[in-house]
């Protein structure tokens, strides 16, 4: 989870090694759609103002839609209608479910972890 350069560092190690991390929630960031491929099975869920700026506000979910048109059925955004980049953060700490959302995801299990390839 992360906010800002903190929703861009999120973003870029969630690309970089989806398979490390149950779920991202990166917050108020320019997201880099030239690797998404990786990204289908990561749960993700994106959060901008719409008065961030145009490149943060339209380029989340243009996220969200270029993952969808590759097949991940795991992504959601929410958009904080009035809030700029320096509210956002704070919205977002208000969002119910948050927590419950990212804690509630699980890294898939390999064979040798649950005891089934002995």
């Amino acid at each position: 989870m992360g906010y800002s350069m903190g929703g861009k560092g999120t973003w870029e190690w969630g690309m970089a090694s989806p398979h490390r991390f149950a779920a991202i929630i990166p917050k108020a960031f320019i997201p880099d759609l030239s690797k998404l491929e990786g990204m289908v099975e990561l749960p993700i869920w994106a959060m901008v103002g719409t008065r961030d700026s145009k490149p943060r506000a339209e380029g989340i979910p243009a996220m969200k839609k270029a993952l969808e048109e590759l097949g991940s059925t795991v992504v959601k955004t929410t958009v904080f209608e009035g809030a700029n980049h320096a509210t956002t953060s704070g919205k977002s700490k208000q969002l119910e479910g948050v927590y419950e959302w990212m804690f509630s995801q699980r890294l898939p299990r390999s064979k040798d972890e649950d005891g089934s390839d002995e």
